[in-house]
């Protein structure tokens, strides 16, 4: 079986990230004191990670009404081994800048979250969700942390 994600599922992805204007790569610890990362534990984190972001983008209304960034994530696992995530993301904040320091802010503070992270201006959302999903399909596409418009 290929090792590359159907056609479908890519223009399914490209269509919903049309107005996605931020590109979020973010890293993680492969271990810690308590033990070893795995991709439950890589969900989990990015679950709580995504809370926190759309707590300090919607303050209260992401609870109460349920307000949330729109965000299409893919944990990929690098050559070496080490897993992290990229995101397609619709950016919430009025710049690139405040994106950054709030994605930056919420991530240092999961258990997970590591130092290494990239967040870029999206000009092309059907490029970027090709990028995302060279290797990982629909296997690596966490569909329970995606929140479509």
């Amino acid at each position: 079986m290929s090792n590359q994600p159907k056609p479908s599922l890519r223009k399914y992805l490209a269509n919903h990230s049309k107005a996605h204007d931020a590109a979020v790569t973010l890293t993680l610890k492969q271990q810690d004191t308590s033990g070893k990362l795995d991709e439950n534990e890589a969900q989990i984190n990015l679950r709580h990670f995504l809370s926190r972001l759309n707590k300090k983008a919607f303050g209260n209304a992401s609870v109460r009404f349920n307000k949330r960034i729109e965000v299409i994530p893919v944990l990929e696992t690098s050559y070496s081994g080490r897993l992290h995530y990229h995101l397609s993301m619709k950016n919430p904040f009025p710049s690139i800048a405040e994106l950054e320091k709030a994605v930056l802010d919420c991530w240092y503070k999961t258990r997970w979250g590591y130092k290494v992270n990239d967040i870029q201006e999206v000009y092309n959302a059907e490029g970027w969700i090709n990028y995302i999903t060279k290797q990982s399909g629909s296997d690596h596409w966490d569909i329970g942390n995606t929140n479509l418009a």
